[in-house]
């Protein structure tokens, strides 16, 4: 069985990436840090540290399809939001959000889950929600967003004996029609 952070055959550019990124948390979780952290350099800094480790425990995932990779993941991404909402940096809080979707989407996928199939969609719905707020209305993040919507939509079905359809499609189609008539007021 191979180390949790030591990537499989053919992902070498991992290593590298995984140590600097663990030597930047090191660094950036010291109390020696010297970066000034009264501008927030520090926590945008360490916030986008967890980020990144969080997306290269994703990308360690795909290929090894080891729970533990994905479950480190999300607890990286989890670390990210705390540094997000302490700073209160609603854009990488949105990005972020939608690395947790992802992320909690493929664990609902891979067990069988659907409240983790439900915290997804409520990771990305809270994306989408920022996003319509901090972002123009024809930023791609937006686009990014939807696109992993209906990811999510694609996934999700109503367990049997539930008795509660899903929404998700409501919203999307909301969403869409909103951003349609926006464009042509535009014009």
């Amino acid at each position: 069985m191979r180390n949790r952070h030591q990537p499989a055959d053919g992902q070498a550019g991992f290593v590298a990436g995984r140590e600097c990124l663990d030597r930047a948390q090191l660094i950036l979780t010291s109390d020696e840090v010297s970066i000034n952290s009264d501008n927030g350099e520090e926590d945008r800094a360490l916030g986008s540290v967890y980020h990144f480790l969080g997306l290269l425990d994703m990308f360690e995932y795909f290929p090894s399809r080891d729970i533990a990779q994905l479950e480190s993941a999300i607890v990286n991404a989890e670390r990210a939001m705390a540094v997000w909402d302490e700073a209160n940096d609603l854009k990488n809080k949105a990005e972020t959000l939608n690395l947790v979707g992802s992320l909690t989407m493929n664990k609902g996928m891979n067990e069988g889950d659907h409240k983790m199939l439900q915290k997804s969609e409520q990771a990305y719905l809270k994306s989408l929600e920022i996003r319509e707020s901090v972002l123009s209305r024809s930023d791609p993040a937006l686009g990014q967003v939807l696109n992993s919507l209906a990811g999510e939509a694609l996934v999700i079905e109503e367990p049997a004996g539930v008795g509660e359809a899903v929404t998700l499609g409501d919203e999307m189609r909301r969403v869409a029609h909103r951003h349609h008539h926006r464009r042509r007021r535009r014009r």
